[in-house]
C-alpha cells in the first residue's frame, strides 16, 4: 500500500481575467527557467490544497484571494517526477488544478521563485508551457471558463 509521504500532493491554479470577449491567463517564469500557472507543493501549514494554491498565488505574485474566485471544476493530474525535480526523483505526484478567475486583471508583482509574470491569450498559453499534461489539462478546462 502506498504511504501518505511517498506522495507529492500539489496544486496549481489555471488564473484568468475576462475583458469583454477576451479570456487572459496568468502564466509565472521560474527561476529555473520554464513557464507554468501559479503553483506549489502542499506545506504542513495547509489546511486543504484549495489553502495551498491560495499561498502560492500570494507567494508567487502577491496577490490576495479576495481578488479572484474559484469556478466550478477541478482537474487532478498524477505523475511521476523525473530529473527536473532531482529531490522528488521517482516520487509519485498528485496535483489538483484549480480554475480561478480574477475579479480584475490585478497588478502581479513576481516575487520568490518566479522571476517574470504575465497575461496571455491561449495561444500563448499553449507556445510557453512545455509540460504536456499542463497543456492537455489547460484544454480541457477551457470548456469550463465562465
Amino acid at each position: 500500500m502506498e504511504r501518505k509521504r511517498d506522495i507529492i500532493y500539489g496544486a496549481l491554479g489555471i488564473t484568468y481575467f475576462k475583458e469583454e470577449e477576451r479570456i487572459c491567463f496568468l502564466l509565472v517564469k521560474h527561476k529555473d527557467g520554464f513557464w507554468t500557472f501559479p503553483a506549489g507543493a502542499a506545506e504542513d501549514e495547509d489546511s486543504s490544497l484549495r489553502e495551498t494554491i491560495k499561498r502560492e498565488i500570494k507567494e508567487e505574485v502577491g496577490v490576495e484571494s479576495d481578488k479572484y474566485i474559484f469556478v466550478n471544476g477541478e482537474f487532478k493530474n498524477e505523475f511521476v517526477y523525473g530529473k527536473e525535480k532531482p529531490n522528488r526523483e521517482g516520487k509519485k505526484g498528485i496535483t489538483v488544478i484549480y480554475l480561478i478567475k480574477f475579479k480584475e486583471k490585478d497588478t502581479i508583482k513576481p516575487r520568490n521563485e518566479i522571476i517574470q509574470a504575465k497575461w496571455v491569450d491561449k495561444e500563448e498559453v499553449l507556445k510557453k508551457i512545455d509540460n504536456e499534461d499542463i497543456k492537455e489539462i489547460f484544454l480541457d478546462s477551457l470548456k469550463s471558463l465562465e
